[in-house]
């Protein structure tokens, strides 16, 4: 059972003298599987509101000047995502986040032609501009704007972070990261559309030094009863071997039915590190799904890795094979991928230096169905 924390993947007065970084969370790609139970009881789409990200940047403030550069194409537009805490202590178990570590070397494919100017204000506050023209689906517009707080825990580490993005429909988009503590990293995730909020995640995750706890609820609604939460555990029996468990219980509306339908679900993970390498086994028995991965870094600037997914109940499984290739040099990022449907994917990532840009290639399809898409692009500008 994967959960959810996240898929959904994903920036005052005082200045701050040390240097710090507020840097984009990769997008919260566990949570995609957060709705399958329901999938076959439904009989509809089994996936929420999704909860899209604003346009990836990176900010930098040292001193009294403040620099920026694009982040990668499939890091998240936010900030360093609470749940992806480093530690020093080697018994420290990681976040359930970053159980499967295949998923940094997917590649993040997008439709057409997409342009992005960030600009940043001041040492804790930037703008930004998003211009998208594609062929599947209509051309749009998006202002976004990002505030890194002064409470600095660290060099990598600053809050609150608040975040907004809305179009001229005025559907909006917005996150809201908090340390209240520093073993503790809170968030709220809310998606406002056609005149009403569409989803809604409230999240708290704690750190300890040989644990990870954390606790999400996606669209709660007390009046009605309904929504999803869900408890995540992780604790280090060895330095280089973790175990866990996850609860899930749901109350949503069955569409057909009309009415509300309870559902209690969990699983277990066991994972494992090597000294270059990792292997990760997710089962939940009520369910019937597994799913494993394993990745391996071969040397400085490449990667491999593999993962599975099978669902005994739905009758589906699948295989993803993804490689991770950098080019120091060229200062140039190359990222594919192949699955067992023959779909395939693959991004280009190159700053264009000594320019403040960037430039993102992209290539997605699948032969057996149609041909594959021709290559798309995307430019970042920052000032």
């Amino acid at each position: 059972m994967i959960g959810m924390g996240n898929k959904f993947s994903q920036d005052s007065p005082t200045q701050v003298r040390p240097p710090f970084t507020v840097k984009a969370s990769e997008p919260d790609t566990h949570n995609e599987g957060l709705f399958s139970s329901l999938k076959s009881a439904l009989g509809g789409s089994s996936n929420p509101p999704a909860l899209k990200p604003t346009e990836p940047t990176e900010i930098t403030s040292s001193g009294d000047s403040l620099s920026q550069t694009p982040s990668k194409p499939n890091e998240s537009p936010i900030a360093e995502d609470p749940r992806t805490i480093t530690s020093s202590l080697p018994s420290f178990p990681g976040t359930w986040n970053e159980l499967h570590k295949v998923k940094e070397l997917l590649p993040q494919p997008f439709d057409g032609i997409r342009a992005v100017f960030n600009k940043g204000l001041s040492h804790h506050f930037q703008v930004s501009h998003n211009f998208t023209l594609a062929a599947m689906q209509p051309s749009s517009y998006k202002f976004g704007a990002t505030y890194a707080g002064t409470k600095q825990l660290s060099q990598s580490e600053t809050f609150p972070i608040l975040t907004g993005e809305m179009d001229p429909s005025g559907n909006l988009t917005a996150q809201c990261l908090h340390a209240f503590t520093s073993n503790t990293r809170s968030r709220l995730i809310a998606q406002h559309q056609n005149g009403e909020l569409a989803a809604l995640e409230l999240g708290t995750d704690y750190r300890g030094s040989k644990c990870t706890l954390s606790l999400t609820a996606a669209n709660p609604d007390l009046l009605a009863q309904t929504g999803i939460y869900i408890g995540h555990c992780l604790f280090a029996v060895k330095p280089n071997l973790a175990v866990g468990a996850e609860a899930l219980f749901q109350r949503v509306l069955h569409p057909a039915l009309g009415q509300v339908v309870s559902q209690l679900s969990g699983g277990l993970v066991a994972k494992y590190n090597g000294e270059d390498w990792s292997a990760t086994a997710q089962i939940s028995p009520l369910e019937m799904s597994l799913h494993t991965s394993y990745y391996h870094k071969m040397n400085e600037h490449q990667a491999v890795g593999v993962e599975l997914e099978g669902r005994g109940a739905a009758g589906e499984c699948s295989a993803t094979l993804a490689y991770s290739f950098e080019i120091p040099n060229a200062e140039c990022t190359v990222k594919a991928s192949i699955d067992s449907n023959l779909s395939i994917a693959t991004t280009i990532d190159k700053k264009l230096t000594p320019l403040p840009m960037s430039l993102t290639l992209c290539c997605q399809g699948n032969p057996k169905e149609s041909p594959v898409h021709c290559w798309n692009w995307s430019l970042h500008w920052l000032t």
